[in-house]
């Protein structure tokens, strides 16, 4: 495997600017639906990802006795160009020396070019490697990423050939609650983790 590009890690104080980047970004994207198309996004706004962190750190705090500095990572430093994402730990084992159930959760994962999606795969590898080593630092047994884009699967299959996509119909399954008609095709982008809340 080629070498990946290099990512560097995202800090707390880094997310208000890329939350509100990412908002201005899916906004343009839903001014651009063509009339009679229906699209609807949940905007990952800053208070919503302070939401899911706050939780990651009491628990932290509580097994560790230290919480998780490390919010995400970012590949590239040319706006308009970089790709980046930011996640969350989830602790379902209280033994804090087992991995078994720990999941570490892509909240969001943004390809700011997103025209050309497909250029960024190795870079979306790099997220994951970043993902990867934060992961094992912290006891997690596996890494998810909600609605998954091709380049997200293929650039997770790049850095772990077994990574697999997973249709839920048991737990965990999203759901929007629609006051439209009932035949309304209704696209739903950006249905991601950084929603369940």
């Amino acid at each position: 495997m080629q070498s990946l590009p290099s990512a560097r890690r995202l800090y707390a104080a880094d997310l208000p600017e890329l939350c509100a980047l990412d908002e201005k970004l899916i906004r343009q994207r839903l001014a651009k639906v063509p009339a009679g198309e229906t699209s609807v996004a949940l905007i990952p706004d800053i208070n919503n990802i302070r939401w899911h962190q706050a939780r990651e750190e009491f628990v932290g705090n509580e097994l560790y006795g230290r919480m998780p500095d490390v919010k995400g990572a970012i590949v590239g430093t040319e706006p308009g160009k970089r790709v980046w994402c930011y996640w969350t730990r989830l602790w379902y084992n209280a033994n804090p020396s087992e991995s078994n159930g720990n999941a570490m959760n892509i909240l969001r994962l943004v390809i700011e070019d997103e025209e050309h999606a497909g250029n960024y795969v190795d870079a979306i590898s790099a997220l994951f490697a970043a993902a990867l080593e934060q992961a094992k630092q912290w006891n997690m047994e596996l890494i998810e990423a909600w609605n998954p884009t091709h380049e997200v699967v293929e650039g997770a299959k790049r850095l772990v050939p077994e990574a697999a996509v997973v249709d839920r119909d048991t737990e965990s399954i999203t759901s929007l609650m629609w006051y439209g008609r009932a035949d309304e095709k209704v696209d739903w982008i950006m249905n991601e983790k950084y929603g369940w809340c």
